[in-house]
This record gives C-alpha cells, structure tokens and sequence, in this order.
C-alpha cells in the first residue's frame, strides 16, 4: 500500500478553485459573494468526505489497520466516498446500514458500495442508536480494524477540514456550509481560528430536530465560539425538499452555472439567501460559500 496520499492523481484538492459569484440579491446590498468549489476534487470522494477521509486513511495505514467500518443510512454520502477510497487504499470495508428492510439491490449507492467489496451489515433503526455495541458485536477482538463513525466524524476528520480554510487566500467575514455531522464545522471553525481569525461561521444543519449537534460540536471544539449553527433550513428534514428550496437552487444555477443537490448544497444557499433577508450580513461584508460536494456521479465510476 502506498504511504502517501499525494500518489492517487485522481483526488485533486487544487481543483477546489475559488470563483466570485455574481448574486443580485446581495450586490444589491453592496456584499460580494463567492464559492469554494470542493465538489470539484473527484466525483465521488469530493468535498468534505475527503477532506474528513485523508487523514483517518492515513493513520490506519500507520497503525496496520486491514479494514474500516463505518455506519450510515441507504442514501449516505459518506459510504460510497469510503467504500471507493478504501479500494484505492487497499482496505477492506464495512458498514452497519440503517434498514433492515433493505439489500445490496435497494438502490443504485448500496449497489455500488457492494461492487466496491464494501461488506454490508442491515440492521434495524432502532439498533443503529448504539453503533458501538453493533460494531463491537463483530469486529470489537479484531485489532486490524477500525471504528469509523457515521459521518467519517473523527479527531482526523478535523485535521482534514481545517485544510479547506488553509487554502483560502484572502479575507472574508462570513463562511456559510451546509452540516449533517458537525465535523466538518468543527474543523472549518478551527481552521478560521488559525487562518481566518475575524471569519464568522454559519452551519445550516439539514437535519430536522438535530439540536443535539450543537453539543456534539462544542465536545469536538470546546474552546471555539466565534460559529452559529442555523436549525431552521431543513425543509422539513434529511433529504427532503421544498418548492422554495427547488426555486431557490434553480435561481441559483441560472445565476452561477453551478449545480446543487437538496441534501446539503442546496440548503445551504437557500439560507445564504435568508440570512441575507435577515440582515445577517451589511454592506461591505464579504462571503464565502462552501459547496462541500455531494453531487454524486456513480455512473462515472
């Protein structure tokens, strides 16, 4: 196996170029606009699910880990970016799936997870609360492998989001992305401590009821404040979708040219959109959007 991430061409973090959009609405109130592209890094381990995976890929390579075992539900992002990078890697795989009514033929991502030799555990929603006790059922007296948490939520994950900051090269005032974990918030919100002291940051959770997550961010960055976590953009929940939300990513795309998907990106910009009606931001304010991926192009693969 190879020991440097920097070997797979395939994954290219310079692709996550940095465009100025331009935005009506908010050149109407003198603030400038732009994207981080992380959608653009590949078209399945893009965005934050590498940024979170390249450090823990490297620590289990350090430490002899021969398979990663992670957890996430029929439609997760996160599975298919592990599955393929771990076939890169030369790991095996594994993942604890949400439903048990479910079957590697359930849709066209458990598919791809199955062709990527990902082994697949379905289990019920009310057993997937405890992913502890699921995984230490199975593999807990096997030191070659290792506990990935839903999300790719990790110490690592952190160390990989703070890079997305690292490689911002001016200033801004507010930086808005989308949150289903909290880790790559945690690790943006570090990262501007580092690189972007005055930055502000928002993370719109898309995720209906999900206030826990303000915890889970404060045990993840305990000494770290200058962040609000927004709960009121999920339209209704993970996955699901309005008329405003379709609107929204249409005037979106008809503005930029660049695609959404009502999961995570597209959320985002809609409350890029409210925040702005609430006079959240005031003139001379820079923003800074991060498209942290999430278009899925399995059919490329």
């Amino acid at each position: 196996m190879q020991n440097t991430i920097q070997t797979i061409d395939t994954i290219d973090t310079t692709k996550s170029v940095v465009q100025a959009l331009n935005l009506q609405a908010f050149k109407e109130k003198g603030i400038e606009v732009y994207i981080k592209r992380d959608d653009l890094i590949h078209p399945l381990i893009s965005g934050n699910k590498w940024r979170k995976l390249k450090y823990l890929i490297t620590h289990a390579n350090d430490i002899g880990i021969k398979k990663i075992v992670s957890f996430g539900g029929a439609y997760s992002n996160h599975l298919p970016a592990m599955a393929l990078a771990a076939k890169i890697y030369g790991f095996e795989s594994a993942a604890f799936v949400r439903g048990d009514e479910l079957n590697a033929n359930s849709n066209h991502r458990l598919s791809f997870l199955k062709s990527c030799g990902m082994n697949l555990h379905f289990t019920t929603r009310e057993l997937y609360r405890d992913k502890q006790s699921l995984y230490n059922n199975i593999y807990g007296n096997d030191p070659e492998t290792l506990f990935v948490d839903e999300g790719g939520k990790s110490n690592w994950a952190i160390e990989g989001c703070e890079e997305i900051v690292k490689e911002i090269d001016r200033h801004f005032d507010h930086i808005i992305l989308p949150v289903g974990t909290g880790a790559t918030l945690s690790g943006v919100v570090s990262g501007c401590h580092q690189f972007q002291p005055n930055a502000y940051t928002h993370g719109v959770v898309v995720l209906k009821g999900a206030e826990y997550l303000n915890d889970e961010v404060k045990k993840l960055i305990p000494r770290l404040s200058n962040y609000s976590m927004h709960h009121q953009f999920h339209e209704g929940g993970y996955a699901k979708k309005s008329i405003e939300l379709e609107n929204t990513m249409k005037q979106f795309y008809n503005e930029t040219g660049i695609p959404t998907e009502h999961i995570y990106s597209g959320k985002m910009i809609l409350a890029a959109y409210k925040l702005l009606q609430n006079k959240s931001f005031i003139a001379g304010d820079k923003i800074m959007l991060l498209h942290t991926g999430g278009i899925l192009n399995i059919d490329q693969l």
